[in-house]
């Protein structure tokens, strides 16, 4: 991302580049590797807390975190599938804020793929706390990697979640008059223009 006196004035770039930095996002430390997630509660409330951008597919629009299966968020996702996602880049004072419909990928392909990628430290807080793997897992076949009690394939608490995007907004705060950019989809097709924010 670029002071945005650089920014292009064709919308089509500008969400070229809100892609490019999205699947930048997904390595460790990069701007928006990390990324608030907002749903609503059981009291119709906002609920937010960080999530690690894992991966950003462009041509679906599609980004994927992973999380446990019985925590707080996926209990309100199940009832309201809604989602809002924000991240800043303080070294281009550029924000980048979405929304769209999250839901749980049940690929065993895409899965294993995002299991292998996490480090065991990572792989290990899915583990139940005692290091024996529950039920369902020992019922569905799991096994562990010798000597550990680390699974070869996720386990039944690894919960890998797909959001669909519907909206995406690019906003440069780095001039004194900012600079906003919105963007929104219809069917595959996404569309935008430029506007004071």
């Amino acid at each position: 991302m670029t002071n945005h006196k650089h920014l292009p004035d064709d919308p089509e770039q500008v969400l070229r580049r809100i892609w490019s930095a999205l699947e930048g996002g997904t390595k460790s430390r990069a701007p928006f590797n990390l990324l608030q997630f907002a749903t609503v509660d059981d009291e119709g409330k906002p609920s937010v807390r960080t999530i690690v951008l894992r991966q950003f597919r462009r041509g679906p629009g599609e980004l994927f975190f992973v999380t446990e299966a019985g925590s707080a968020k996926m209990s309100q996702l199940r009832s309201n599938n809604h989602v809002s996602l924000v991240g800043y880049d303080p070294a281009t004072w550029t924000q980048i804020r979405l929304s769209g419909r999250a839901s749980v990928s049940h690929d065993e392909d895409e899965r294993l793929a995002q299991w292998k990628m996490l480090s065991s430290r990572m792989q290990r807080s899915f583990l139940p706390r005692t290091g024996n793997l529950n039920a369902e897992d020992q019922r569905s076949g799991e096994t562990t990697i010798p000597g550990t009690q680390q699974p070869v394939v996720p386990p039944a608490d690894f919960a890998l979640v797909r959001v669909t995007l519907f909206t995406a907004e690019l906003l440069d705060v780095s001039e004194e008059e900012h600079l906003q950019y919105n963007f929104n989809r219809a069917d595959s097709t996404w569309s935008g223009d430029r506007s004071g924010a």
